[in-house]
């Protein structure tokens, strides 16, 4: 799945249900690395608890899956996906940089 795809996808999820903005739903679900690493290595956090990291969710989609079946395969909340997605589309350079660096280590192993 393509850069466009996620969009698409987190177009389509749209901003929280209750109402809360974009930054109101990145504050409440995702964190940045505790160790400092970069953006790239943000996690989604549910109850004060890393649950996944936003590129494992963002490969996941981009890989033919929705939102939906991440939500669902990684117990996540709907607004912990969403807030993953917009979070992504702030930082999407960073994190398709770092997906792509992955794809390419895992071609060169296979």
């Amino acid at each position: 799945m393509t850069e466009t795809a996620i969009g698409t996808e987190r177009d389509r999820l749209g901003v929280g249900d209750d109402g809360l903005s974009a930054d109101a739903l990145i504050a409440r679900y995702v964190r940045e690395d505790p160790n400092g690493r970069g953006r790239h290595r943000a996690y989604v956090v549910v109850e004060d608890e890393l649950r996944a990291p936003i590129w494992v969710l963002a490969g996941y989609v981009r890989h033919n899956a929705t939102a939906a079946q991440a939500a669902a395969d990684y117990d996540l909340p709907h607004e912990a996906v969403t807030a993953a997605f917009l979070y992504y589309a702030r930082h999407h350079a960073v994190f398709d940089a770092w997906l792509i660096l992955n794809e390419q280590r895992q071609t060169a192993v296979s």
